[in-house]
């Protein structure tokens, strides 16, 4: 079976604001709306709170955050943020800018409807226009590499960034990468048109980058909206805008740009309930929308960390390390993974395995990898990669940490991702 590794990436595009007051206590509009029922938070979490184990780790790429509305939500640990256009810790809003802000309380509000506590890393890439490639390739690069595994949710106010098909830039690697290490894209925009962030990595081309659009209360496409591959509610969308009196001010929005942070919430709800593969993520999302409406509601009751695979068997047929010597077949992509060995000794692990079968024109091509599960990235000690012709032998030891708790190894070509099966520590 094929597998395309990816992290939630979701880009998304400012919107109207309609002022209105404070929420009476007790009360969280940004919890409980119509939008959250339509999408079914509440409703999952009655379901499956019993079936939480993992704590999801979700950044948010976007403008200015106004991080002290995280008051109202105890269920979000804040485990960083960064500031790309002033190059220090603090992300707080230039005067006037609330999107970051809004697409955060979104965020954290139907997580908190589903009770589904999520590790935050915050990164702001703008401030008043559009954001460079530079300041998004520096955040993306930062999220996949301190937390590999977790949703991006990147959100994109002001212009489309300009559409040249097949050209090939940093964004557009990086982009790559993120694909290569574990990170799913979800990519929309407003005023109809499509999203044409194409590279080569254009949504349609790729396993695990979704394009996301807006519906209204009705179910159909939003007027604003790009077509996309997933529509989730985007009209008359409870947000916060500003924390005043310790308190938090609420607005009503529009825009695919609170669409997004609803689709990075259900992917954190699937996460919740155990590791996934971003590509099953990707298709259990896919299979919530039932006469063009998305609901968790509609997930059957495989998906999730049970999902994606009949039985919870290992992924491409393959072999399910747990130390020693493992041989196996897992072929796919023109790519063949065998002899996998892992090794522990406490909390430092070896790993290695041969990668063969491949045109050894395309050795470049391939990428070897490990996998772990965890909201904090283990140290590697040491990596090392040979070829000879069309094998690859490669090993890696890490130093693992109490949240790294579940692991797989894996070989990229191209878009193409074969993995083995996932295990245990």
């Amino acid at each position: 079976m094929k597998k395309n590794i990816s992290t939630i990436l979701a880009v998304i595009l400012i919107a109207a604001l309609f002022q209105f007051p404070a929420s009476a206590a007790g009360t969280n509009p940004c919890m409980n709306n119509w939008a959250t029922t339509q999408v079914g938070f509440s409703a999952f979490k009655q379901a499956h709170a019993a079936e939480f184990t993992s704590t999801p780790t979700v950044c948010l790429i976007d403008s200015g955050m106004d991080l002290s509305i995280l008051q109202e939500y105890e269920h979000v640990n804040l485990l960083s943020s960064w500031d790309f256009t002033d190059n220090d810790s603090n992300v707080a809003p230039e005067a006037g800018d609330t999107h970051g802000t809004a697409t955060l309380s979104v965020l954290c509000g139907a997580t908190a409807a589903a009770g589904v506590r999520i590790n935050l890393l915050a990164l702001k890439v703008k401030n008043a226009g559009p954001v460079s490639d530079e300041n998004l390739v520096a955040a993306i690069n930062t999220a996949v590499t301190k937390y590999p595994g977790s949703v991006i949710s990147m959100s994109i106010s002001g212009v489309l960034p300009t559409c040249q098909v097949g050209a090939e830039d940093q964004l557009c690697a990086a982009i790559r990468n993120a694909v290569k290490t574990n990170t799913v894209l979800v990519a929309s925009g407003n005023e109809g048109l499509d999203d044409c962030r194409v590279c080569p990595t254009h949504s349609s081309a790729i396993s695990g980058y979704i394009s996301v659009g807006s519906t209204d209360r009705s179910g159909a496409m939003a007027s604003f909206s790009n077509s996309a591959e997933l529509l989730l509610p985007g009209v008359d969308i409870p947000v916060v805008v500003q924390h005043v009196n310790n308190q938090n001010v609420h607005s009503l929005r529009e825009g695919t740009s609170y669409s997004c942070p609803l689709a990075a919430a259900s992917a954190a709800c699937l996460l919740a309930r155990g590791p996934m593969s971003p590509a099953e993520v990707e298709s259990a999302l896919k299979s919530a929308v039932k006469d063009g409406v998305f609901s968790l509601n509609n997930l059957s009751a495989s998906s999730g960390n049970n999902g994606g695979s009949d039985n919870d068997t290992p992924s491409n047929g393959g072999n399910t390390p747990s130390g020693g010597d493992t041989t196996g077949t897992n072929t796919a992509c023109g790519l063949r993974i065998s002899d996998v060995r892992v090794d522990q000794d406490g909390n430092r692990v070896r790993f290695s395995m041969i990668v063969s079968d491949f045109d050894p024109s395309q050795a470049d091509l391939v990428r070897p990898g490990v996998f772990t599960s965890g909201s904090q990235a283990p140290d590697i000690v040491e990596s090392s990669v040979s070829v000879n012709g069309g094998r690859m032998d490669f090993s890696m030891t890490i130093k693992k940490n109490e949240t790294n708790t579940e692991y797989y190894l894996f070989a990229t070509l191209g878009d193409c991702t074969i993995e083995t099966g996932r295990s245990s520590f």
